[in-house]
């Protein structure tokens, strides 16, 4: 992907929680969801922050409601890794998915009125927490 279309990329999903609206993210629609910053920790370890890119985990991923998957894109392009979510709920303020994959529990949580996320993903001997923000495609 050339750089003018990570700019607007980066611009749009900025500017979009600003005209959304709440039931943008009741999941009705469609999410493009980007990382911004990632903390991993391992047990007995310190932690470690950074992006979602410099620790391995997805920096950009689509969300969709209709299928309940959830699709990891690199590169500007969608690779083959497509995580279920086998649990959604709609709160009063926020959508709450959960999910498994490659036995790590995981859940997703976004908030309606600006699109934040957090994400968390554990297994036995580490744990990630990734916050970004969603906008609807």
């Amino acid at each position: 992907m050339r750089s003018s279309s990570w700019i607007f990329l980066g611009v749009s999903l900025l500017i979009a929680p600003l005209t959304a609206t709440a039931a943008d993210y009741d999941g009705s629609t469609p999410l493009l969801c980007a990382s911004v910053e990632a903390i991993a920790c391992r047990s007995m370890s310190d932690c470690e922050r950074g992006t979602a890119e410099s620790l391995n985990a997805p920096q950009f991923f689509r969300i969709d409601f209709k299928k309940k998957e959830i699709r990891v894109i690199r590169s500007g392009e969608e690779e083959d890794r497509v995580t279920p979510i086998r649990n959604l709920e709609k709160g009063e303020d926020r959508l709450i998915m959960q999910g498994i994959e490659a036995g790590r529990a995981w859940n997703l949580l976004i908030a309606h009125a600006s699109g934040k996320m957090s994400l968390s993903a554990v297994d036995s001997d580490q744990g990630f927490v990734i916050f970004g923000a969603c906008t609807p495609l």
